[in-house]
């Protein structure tokens, strides 16, 4: 009789030690699938936004060839004199070449930052963050950066004395240049890191 308590009393231990590991590999699976399922919603929008980027790459990067394209060829030679240096290229850069002022590129992270800090991102695959990361890093360390250096030196154009004026928009000339040249790279490595990310059965991309 006691022999078969004690053999009942191992089998229902071994029965709930079964039940309990099983649990535990029933919810860590459930963990797992749940980790995906948002990973896979986080990196939906970090692609939208990307797309997002490049469609306002791909708007003003024509406005920023031709100011530049105009700025390379300004005539420095038709300034009066001087005194009149700074009125005159002013009018000039804002009433006959850039027309639509610096032309906006405002590039956004916050799709990134947000699942980074939410640590969303845990289930994704390694070698895709570190695509998307270095995607993120070219965009708003480049153009985005060389836009708001424009803004800043425009914003300090008043100060300038004559001398300096035109000096400083030969300057602009440069940045403009280098700013056209940024987006072009930038557009063709968001193409490619899109193509990488999305694969051959990925969600369609949005112009």
């Amino acid at each position: 009789m006691e022999k078969g308590w004690v053999g009942r009393a191992v089998f229902e231990s071994g029965l709930i030690v079964i039940g309990v590991v099983l649990g535990f590999i029933v919810n860590e699976w459930r963990e797992g699938r749940a980790a995906a399922a948002e990973a896979a919603r986080s990196l939906d929008r970090i692609v939208a936004e990307i797309e997002l980027n490049r469609s306002r790459i791909k708007r003003i990067l024509p406005y920023h060839q031709r100011v530049a394209a105009e700025l390379a060829d300004f005539d420095y030679s038709t300034l009066a004199n001087e005194e009149g240096v700074q009125t005159i290229l002013v009018e000039a850069l804002f009433g006959d070449i850039a027309t639509e002022g610096v032309g906006d590129l405002i590039l956004q992270d916050e799709a990134w930052r947000t699942a980074l800090e939410q640590d969303a991102l845990a289930a994704a695959d390694f070698s895709t963050l570190t695509r998307i990361a270095s995607l993120y890093e070219l965009t708003l360390s480049g153009p985005n950066a060389s836009w708001r250096a424009i803004i800043d030196q425009i914003d300090e154009q008043a100060s300038f004395t004559p001398a300096e004026t035109v000096p400083a928009l030969k300057r602009m000339t440069l940045k403009y240049q280098n700013l056209v040249a940024q987006e072009k790279y930038v557009l063709e490595e968001i193409d490619r890191a899109l193509a990488e990310v999305q694969g051959p059965t990925g969600r369609q991309s949005h112009e």
